[in-house]
């Protein structure tokens, strides 16, 4: 089933939602995939820690979804960008940057606002994910 149905007609906040929405599952359904997503010392954490290395690997597929589709390419072609403020200090990592140059991050559900908090926040769009966030899961998810 492909992922976007045709981005042109549809809100890309909306088109990235759906990717967001298809990595976690990909993530919570699958622990090799958890396992291969994340490193070692990011699966040997604290379960306070388990929601945040959880964000990194359904981060990482939707990079990896993006990367595998060319019009979701075509669409979020940069990732990762550190934003600068005008007198060039770092201020913050986004996670993609669509081929207009709008902002986009993923979020767990409930921190939005310390993304939006950001100097960049008011021109960002937050794609939120839902669901498991690892804390109840067996080690076998994990190790």
């Amino acid at each position: 089933m492909p992922l976007t149905l045709t981005v042109q007609a549809d809100c890309k906040i909306n088109t990235l939602q759906r990717v967001v929405d298809q990595a976690a599952l990909d993530v919570q359904n699958n622990p090799a995939l958890l396992r291969r997503l994340l490193t070692p010392e990011e699966r040997q954490t604290t379960e306070k820690m388990r929601a945040l290395n959880m964000g990194k690997a359904i981060e990482r597929r939707v990079d990896e979804l993006i990367a595998a589709d060319p019009e979701l390419h075509g669409v979020f072609p940069q990732r990762q960008v550190t934003y600068r403020d005008g007198a060039g200090e770092a201020r913050g990592y986004i996670d993609w940057v669509d081929n207009q140059g709008a902002y986009y991050d993923a979020t767990t559900l409930g921190l939005e606002q310390p993304h939006l908090d950001r100097p960049y926040g008011r021109r960002l769009g937050i794609a939120i994910w839902r669901g498991n966030g690892g804390e109840s899961w067996t080690n076998s998810h994990w190790g």
